[in-house]
């Protein structure tokens, strides 16, 4: 017994041990999670309780909405980033026809990669994560209030690229005259195609290849993929 008392005495007694202090954040989660993207007050319920992002599919969870002055915030906004004063404009027939799968029926990010690298140049890991979608070059930002559900990247030794899907509170026409402008004052080459209503703008400068599809949505929506490929 007085053994038995003499360890109990002694637990009692100890000092306690000093914890750990917590690691210091990651540079790139912070700066994911601090973007405008994350905080506009439009995207607030944008998060793991709303969205998924997958190895797979990325599902909305529930579906997408936008406060209702989110189409006119936006076009201002994309008016003030495309430094112009008039309304921007794309005429459909500045897109042709084009034989190719829409980028937008395809769930998984790895499958729009190939669809537009069908020679497998692009050696492109790719992990999904929302950092990659605040790593767009200035020339492709994603546009004003969108809400962006997938986003995907990798760094290979031959090709590097970023793959993100967001929806837009406004109509494609909004989008794609808005990064004609940004690309075309980029000094990029574009062109412009037409494939089962998906709408894409493929710019290229100096072995950088940058993509934007958008369809249109019965809302008044657009869904839009991006993909920039650097080799």
């Amino acid at each position: 017994m007085p053994a038995a008392a003499a360890l109990m005495m002694a637990a009692c007694n100890a000092e306690p041990e000093t914890a750990s202090p917590p690691p210091d954040p990651d540079p790139a989660t912070q700066a994911a999670l601090n973007d405008q993207l994350m905080v506009d007050p439009d995207l607030v319920n944008q998060n793991e309780g709303n969205a998924a992002l997958t190895g797979g599919a990325s599902q909305a969870l529930p579906a997408i909405t936008f406060a209702a002055d989110a189409q006119a915030r936006a076009r201002r906004k994309a008016s003030e980033l495309a430094k112009s004063s008039a309304t921007l404009e794309l005429p459909d027939d500045r897109f042709v026809k084009i034989n190719m799968r829409p980028l937008g029926a395809m769930p998984v990010a790895g499958q729009r990669l190939a669809s537009v690298m069908g020679d497998g140049s692009c050696d492109a890991p790719l992990s999904y994560a929302h950092q990659w979608s605040v790593e767009l070059p200035d020339t492709l930002p994603i546009y004003p209030m969108a809400a962006v559900i997938e986003a995907a990247g990798g760094n290979g030794e031959r090709c590097k690229a970023r793959i993100v899907r967001a929806v837009a509170p406004v109509p494609r026409e909004d989008v794609l005259a808005f990064y004609s402008m940004l690309l075309g004052n980029a000094g990029y080459a574009r062109k412009f195609g037409n494939t089962d209503g998906e709408y894409r703008i493929v710019a290229t400068k100096e072995g950088r290849t940058l993509i934007v599809a958008a369809t249109d949505a019965s809302d008044g929506t657009s869904q839009l993929d991006y993909l920039v490929i650097d080799r």
